[in-house]
């Protein structure tokens, strides 16, 4: 699609669609009941998302697919690392994941082996590329 759309357009038709596919399970008006806190940390999540959205619309463009992927990989990591910190700092609202060793040693597997696959023929063309060289 980003052959025929520029990477804003292919969100927008995203955006669009998953709206309307959501919209009969949709209660606006709920989100008055929030508390200031809460309409703050709505708000920021839903720019977080638009700027996420919009920035890995354009990393596709930019670079391979498989790079991309590569660095999406490291997402659960990040999240466990973001959570952790926030039930440190706001101990009173954020709770922190009850994960055990065992879950966090599966994560990093996880992580290592979509990065793997994503990596792993780049850098074997890089390492027969050194071979040939030598």
């Amino acid at each position: 699609m980003l052959t025929v759309w520029n990477s804003l357009q292919v969100m927008m038709v995203i955006y669009l669609f998953c709206a309307l596919l959501l919209t009969p399970w949709v209660h606006p008006l709920e989100a008055l009941q929030l508390s200031p806190l809460q309409g703050w940390l709505l708000l920021a999540c839903c720019l977080n998302t638009l700027i996420a959205y919009g920035a890995f619309a354009e990393a596709l463009a930019h670079w391979e697919a498989s790079r991309v992927s590569a660095t999406l990989a490291i997402t659960p990591l990040v999240t466990f690392a973001a959570v952790a910190t926030a039930a440190w700092w706001w101990p009173d609202y954020v709770h922190a994941e009850q994960i055990n060793l065992l879950g966090y040693g599966g994560a990093v597997l996880v992580v290592l082996g979509s990065a793997l696959v994503a990596l792993g023929p780049s850098l074997i063309a890089g390492l027969r590329a050194r071979r040939v060289g030598h």
